[in-house]
């Protein structure tokens, strides 16, 4: 885990956070793998930032286990003793969630570029589990459903401004979009539109199948 692009290092931010001289309640949607507070815990430990409590919304049994050894209060909106696996939406969507990756620049302007752990972008965690054609049939549904809703964002757009919604104009409608990553050596075009690439996309994962 690491800082947003152009944001603050996080330890800085942590000493900006001290600064203040009070407590912290540290928030988050869900305590289960503890990612986060992993990389989070040595640095706040480290500058003396005391924590009242971790606050999130969904605590697992696992998470809760994690927070007892740590030695951190955690209290939570819902507590769900066994989860096996958890699911956001919105990051499985490309172009409009996901995990931002470091590249030395963006590959398109105000595109950062991410990573959708579905197919073909990455091997989801759970295939092992599930098998491969599980998860052929979530990412497929991901992408079928990213292009209805990026299709449909694209008439709204043109019907509205006249002109069409490309990827470097699509700032303008989705807060913080991302751009999946491919690597250095693929570009984008920023004068086409991302339903283009979500088609191609599509494509490709029907050729694995």
């Amino acid at each position: 885990m690491e800082a947003f692009p152009y944001y603050a290092s996080i330890p800085n931010q942590v000493r900006t956070i001290k600064s203040f001289n009070r407590q912290v309640i540290l928030v988050d949607d869900l305590m289960h793998p503890g990612f986060r507070f992993k990389t989070l815990g040595p640095i706040l430990h480290q500058e003396q930032v005391p924590i009242q409590v971790v606050l999130v919304g969904v605590l697992s049994g696992y998470g809760k286990d994690l927070m007892t050894g740590w030695n951190r209060p955690v209290d939570s909106v819902y507590f769900l003793p066994r989860i096996r696996q958890w699911f956001v939406e919105a990051t499985l969507y490309p172009f409009i969630g996901g995990n931002t990756v470091r590249r030395p620049q963006s590959p398109v302007p105000g595109l950062l570029p991410g990573i959708n752990h579905i197919l073909p972008y990455a091997t989801p965690l759970f295939q092992a589990e599930c098998g491969r054609e599980t998860a052929l049939e979530l990412s497929r549904t991901c992408l079928e459903s990213a292009l209805d809703l990026i299709s449909t964002l694209e008439q709204e757009y043109r019907v509205l401004y006249g002109r069409n919604l490309t990827l470097s104009r699509l700032p303008e409608a989705i807060i913080l979009p991302l751009c999946p990553d491919k690597g250095m050596c693929l570009r984008y075009d920023p004068n086409l539109s991302a339903s283009v690439y979500l088609k191609n996309d599509l494509e490709q994962l029907l050729r694995q199948n």
